[in-house]
């Protein structure tokens, strides 16, 4: 199908330095061999749909993951069998070709025809094989029929018709991002956190104390100004590191776990709040489970706030405190108590340890010394933590990502020697055009 030399470079397996993604655990990753350009994740949720999206539908295809080697060539013929083409206002953009690799795995192929893919040739300026191939292949009919989309370009424009059914699995938002390379790009600093556009990245609550770089990203953006509120609030000091990605609920409100707690976006006013934590555990069965490892009591009865003014209800439930003088004491030490902790629930005295629940947060006081606390010592549970270990989080929000691609600088590009910023060059790849 393809002679000699270029055969042999597709079927090689060398050792990537500029890959992104991993095939063990992301089963989805992109080998940049390009000198002039890169493709990289949109964002890390898109990265999450993405791998998502790959691992659903591996079993029908056979394969043990898809690698997407992105290479530059000054070959524009458009008649070179095997290859599929993306073209644009009659203009060769791009040269595709799917192979089956020699380690099980499906190997896309995206030649880029230089000077720089046409990068500044207007506000739509590259369409990639995700359109034609995977977002209407991966849950049309197999691997044979994406094989066989480079012998008919056009095979996969629209759904097959033998399968009507067929979705179109990514939005045309952008999912990888192609852009031209930047002359020097900085690795992602040697710290256990650092600030990206809009917001930070944490490792430290990566489930491996921050080894391997991958974490958590807090972010301002549309949808949620989460970095911000998560600084109004207090931020590590008082909600400790984040231990999940966004998530939504039944509610269909976006919210984001950290050690101590949870933010809830409110899209109404747009501000976050700390989630009720406790009374959302209550009401998915957990009390039992909360009482048996974490050794926090279930709420009293509550039932007669029903009706009852506000101020009343407060005061019934800080008469909880009562019980406690040190619990109470740390408290109302904090002016915004009922933002940050909500209502005490309930007391619980089990001996060396004493407890108030809250809505938002558990108060412990240790009456004996412990390797995290002095005798005596009231101290905040990680109730983001026991929301975790308990299910409330969703298991996908829980997984720590990659950490973000670096911020490009600008560079010029393009016949017109015009400078342009990361964010004029970067164009989505798997857009459909």
């Amino acid at each position: 199908m393809l002679a000699g030399s270029l055969a042999a470079l597709l079927l090689a397996s060398p050792a990537f330095a500029d890959d992104y993604g991993n095939l063990d655990t992301d089963k989805f990753v992109i080998h940049n061999e390009s000198a002039t350009l890169q493709v990289l994740p949109a964002s890390p949720e898109a990265w999450k749909t993405v791998t998502d999206t790959v691992k659903q539908f591996l079993p029908q295809l056979n394969v043990t993951g898809i690698e997407l080697f992105v290479r530059d060539t000054t070959d524009a013929t458009r008649s070179r069998a095997g290859f599929c083409y993306s073209t644009l206002t009659g203009q060769l953009t791009s040269k595709d070709q799917w192979r089956r690799g020699p380690n099980g795995t499906l190997q896309w192929y995206q030649f880029m025809v230089l000077p720089a893919n046409n990068l500044n040739n207007g506000p739509v300026s590259y369409s990639g094989n995700v359109s034609k191939g995977l977002a209407y292949t991966l849950d049309a009919g197999g691997l044979d029929v994406l094989l066989d989309n480079c012998a008919n370009p056009k095979l996969l424009a629209t759904p097959p018709v033998e399968h009507p059914e067929t979705n179109k699995l990514w939005t045309p938002d952008p999912m990888l991002l192609v852009s031209a390379k930047a002359p020097f790009v900085e690795p992602a600093p040697a710290v256990p956190d650092y600030d990206v556009p809009n917001g930070h990245f944490y490792t430290q609550a990566n489930g491996q104390a921050g080894a391997g770089g991958s974490g958590y990203s807090v972010i301002d953006d549309d949808q949620a100004s989460m970095w911000s509120e998560f600084q109004r609030l207090g931020g590590v000091a008082t909600l400790g590191y984040p231990i999940s990605q966004r998530y939504s609920l039944p509610d269909n409100l976006t919210y984001q776990a950290f050690q101590k707690g949870i933010l809830q976006w409110n899209p109404l006013d747009r501000t976050a709040h700390l989630a009720n934590i406790f009374d959302q555990l209550t009401a998915a069965g957990r009390d039992s489970w909360l009482s048996a490892f974490k050794q926090t009591p279930p709420s009293g009865d509550w039932s007669g706030d029903a009706g009852q003014p506000w101020d009343a209800i407060v005061a019934k439930h800080l008469a909880v405190l009562d019980a406690n003088p040190a619990i109470k004491a740390a408290y109302l030490a904090d002016p915004n108590a009922l933002e940050h902790y909500g209502l005490p629930m309930g007391y619980a005295d089990y001996g060396n340890l004493a407890v108030v629940r809250c809505q938002r947060a558990v108060f412990q006081q240790w009456k004996v010394a412990t390797q995290f606390a002095t005798t005596n010592q009231v101290l905040i549970a990680n109730g983001g933590d026991d929301a975790k270990d308990a299910g409330l989080v969703p298991a996908a929000a829980a997984a720590p990502l990659p950490p973000p691609p670096p911020v490009l600088t600008p560079i010029e590009v393009g016949s017109s020697g015009a400078q342009m910023t990361d964010a004029t060059v970067s164009h989505a790849l798997g857009q459909q055009h």
